[in-house]
């Protein structure tokens, strides 16, 4: 596999492979498939246990209520040549979405992690960013908000001449003043979702990768459900997705310059 190749399936797929308990990082290990449907309740990135279908959760509304505390964990992964390899004495913080930090903690030998977070018993708006000296921040967001124990928080921490070299690749300059997001769009089972159209509100640069490298020709995602976005207007930022005529699940992220910013759209 080429570095171009590792670079951006883990751009878009970092930010959406999950799995509960009972299925750690879905039916495939979490490569294409990111959660089945009824495999024992929703997870921080389903909607909810809806009607059975790729489709069956569209429009349900996401629950209100969540166990306090909720646990999010999870692994940090950085690139050796072509490989994810574990990320030690990474520095996770849950961020909630007023800015409020939550929880902290820094990645074990295994590039593992584990976070206690307080609910007060609601659905939390958090995210996950992620620190390393020598490399680029990391923001992780996910679908919905947090409303059950969850182990989907991977987390890839990669170099700046990475980030670069897969910008190049995208035929995009990317600014110093702009934010860059990887998105991937997956359906209600957790499949990658192919001829997928991603749109950022400010909008960016779109590319879309076909066949594991960024192809500047495509108009729509392939079967890897991944989009990459470069020179986004950094702050707050409104990604959505339409695919065979049916509108995702928008929802807003903050996106800074200089971090490597990535989320997951559902229906």
């Amino acid at each position: 596999m080429s570095r171009c190749v590792s670079v951006a399936l883990s751009l878009g797929l970092v930010a959406c492979t999950s799995g509960t308990a009972a299925n750690p990082g879905g039916a495939d290990g979490g490569n294409t498939r990111i959660d089945g449907h009824g495999g024992g309740g929703p997870d921080a990135f389903v909607p909810q246990d809806s009607p059975p279908g790729p489709f069956g959760c569209l429009g349900q509304p996401v629950p209100a209520g969540a166990p306090d505390p909720v646990t999010l964990s999870g692994t940090a992964q950085t690139l050796s040549g072509t490989t994810a390899v574990p990320a030690k004495g990474v520095a996770i913080t849950a961020v909630k979405g007023d800015g409020t930090t939550l929880s902290t903690a820094t990645t074990d030998s295994a590039g593992a992690y584990s976070l206690s977070l307080p609910t007060g018993g609601n659905a939390l708006d958090v995210h996950l960013t992620a620190t390393k000296s020598g490399d680029r921040p990391t923001a992780l967001f996910p679908a919905t908000k947090l409303y059950m124990n969850t182990d989907a928080g991977l987390i890839l921490i990669i170099s700046q001449s990475d980030f670069d070299f897969l910008a190049s690749l995208s035929g995009e300059n990317q600014k110093s003043s702009k934010a860059a997001i990887g998105l991937a769009v997956v359906d209600c089972e957790g499949n990658t979702l192919s001829g997928a159209t991603v749109t950022t509100d400010p909008p960016g640069d779109v590319v879309y990768v076909s066949g594991g490298q960024p192809d500047t020709n495509a108009t729509s995602t392939d079967s890897s459900g991944v989009a990459l976005l470069f020179n986004v207007p950094a702050g707050n930022v409104t990604v959505s997705a339409i695919v065979g005529g049916m509108t995702l699940r928008s929802h807003s992220i903050n996106a800074a310059a200089g971090v490597t910013t990535t989320a997951a759209i559902r229906p």
